[in-house]
């Protein structure tokens, strides 16, 4: 089964797969958000991103401002060239 980015839209590649095994505390999130992801037991970046926005939306007290922060985090710090919107860093 192959994964896909709600982010993005890009499959994984076994590479990306093993690079996604980071702990969700390198993004330098708020507490809030690392709270909200704990609480479902959250604890690496791909298990974020294999979520879609209306699972993590549905996180008790993740809302917009909090789901935005996280793409950002993901974007700025991790995953997404904003001028493409396709290649991993």
């Amino acid at each position: 089964m192959s994964k896909k980015c709600w982010l993005c839209g890009n499959e994984f590649s076994e590479k990306i797969l093993t690079k996604l095994k980071t702990p969700v505390e390198k993004l330098n999130l708020s507490k809030r958000a690392l709270s909200c992801l704990d609480r479902h037991f959250i604890q690496t970046i791909e298990e974020i991103l294999i979520l879609s926005e209306k699972d993590l939306l549905a996180i008790r007290y993740l809302g917009i401002r909090t789901l935005n922060e996280i793409k950002s985090k993901l974007k700025k710090h991790y995953l997404i060239d904003n001028e493409n919107n396709s290649s991993y860093n």
